[in-house]
């Protein structure tokens, strides 16, 4: 298949012709406009459907609405480090990793791709939705960690006792309801 990942930082580059081509040699091209903020992008997810007649899988550097395709929304993903940075940092404290390797940061990106619901799949998407981010960071974390056991980098080697470690250093915001009274 086609890859196309846009860093340019210029509004437009993938015109039309280049991704109508990307879609005449894949059936499913990946098309990633990742320069941020949205008006600097590469292409607008609209047009990339439109010109892909919805084909493509799309991510963005930047937030961008669900688009319509053929009657139905298709929400986009953001491509953001914000789904593994945490977790690399959370994994490499728990495990005490003197470095952080290669294959570490690859455990990362392979945690992820597999954190991906079904139904994400299903909608065609390539990023999970943002508001699962405290999920995905532990997931990402306990891989991270293992991995640095794999490499012989931790100084925390008990991968049984990994997940819980994980776990206890975590921090979940819970809020007390607070509810107002008028009169």
């Amino acid at each position: 298949g086609n890859v196309l990942i846009g860093t340019s930082g210029q509004a437009g580059s993938f015109t039309e012709e280049v991704v109508r081509n990307a879609a005449r040699h894949s059936e499913h091209p990946v098309i990633m406009p990742m320069s941020n903020p949205t008006d600097i992008s590469e292409a607008k997810p609209a047009d990339i459907m439109k010109w892909t007649d919805g084909k493509a899988l799309v991510a963005t550097g930047s937030p961008f609405a669900p688009v319509d395709v053929g009657g139905e929304k298709r929400r986009i993903g953001q491509a953001n480090n914000v789904f593994v940075f945490p977790g690399i940092g959370l994994g490499t404290i728990v495990s005490g990793a003197t470095e952080i390797t290669g294959s570490m940061i690859s455990a990362s990106s392979t945690a992820l791709a597999h954190a991906l619901e079904e139904s994400t799949i299903e909608e065609r998407c390539l990023m999970p939705q943002v508001n699962s981010l405290w999920e995905i960071c532990g997931i990402v974390g306990l891989a991270v960690a293992k991995q640095a056991v794999a490499d012989g980098v931790a100084t925390f080697t008990d991968v049984d006792a990994m997940e819980a470690r994980v776990n206890a250093y975590r921090w979940k915001p819970e809020y007390p309801e607070i509810l107002i009274e008028r009169d």
